[in-house]
C-alpha cells in the first residue's frame, strides 16, 4: 500500500467549487506517478527515456462524497492485479476527516513504441509495483 496526500486545488473545482468528476482520475495517476517514484521507477521516464509506454487501457470510478477546494485528500494505492502483460492498481481517496470520497480502480499495459503493440511488462516496472507488498505466505 502506498498513500499520497494533496490538497484539492481551486483549478480542478467546477463552479460549486466541489471537485470535478474527471479531476479525480487525476488525482488518481498523480499517486500512481508519486509512488513509482518513491520506489525508484519514475513513472515519467517509462514515457520518455524507454523504448515503451504504459498506458491507462480501462479506468472506472465510484463516487460516494464530494471534495471541496482547499480540503485536504489522500490517495492509498494498491496493486490488485500484476500478470505478465497487464498490472491494475485500486486507488482509494479519502476525504480529511477518513471518510471514501472516491474509488478508482486502473488498468495498465506496456506498449512497444516502435510497434504499437501489447509487450510483456518490463521487470524494473513489475519489481517497483511489487517493492513494499506484503508477501501472502
Amino acid at each position: 500500500m502506498f498513500t499520497y496526500r494533496t490538497v484539492i486545488r481551486v483549478r480542478d473545482a467546477d463552479p460549486g467549487g466541489v471537485l470535478f468528476f474527471g479531476r479525480y482520475f487525476g488525482l488518481a495517476h498523480d499517486a500512481l506517478e508519486a509512488m513509482m517514484a518513491a520506489r525508484g521507477a519514475p513513472y515519467a521516464a517509462h514515457f520518455t527515456e524507454k523504448d515503451y509506454v504504459i498506458p491507462v487501457v480501462h479506468a472506472e470510478s465510484d463516487h460516494r462524497a464530494p471534495l471541496e477546494m482547499g480540503e485536504e485528500a489522500s490517495v492509498s494505492l494498491e496493486l490488485v492485479e500484476c500478470g505478465t502483460r497487464r498490472f491494475a492498481i485500486s486507488h482509494t481517496i479519502k476525504k480529511a476527516d477518513g471518510r471514501v470520497a472516491c474509488t478508482i480502480k486502473t488498468a495498465h499495459v506496456a506498449v512497444s513504441k516502435q510497434t504499437g503493440r501489447v509487450i510483456k511488462l518490463p521487470e524494473e516496472v513489475v519489481q517497483a509495483l511489487n517493492r513494499g507488498r506484503k508477501s501472502v505466505t
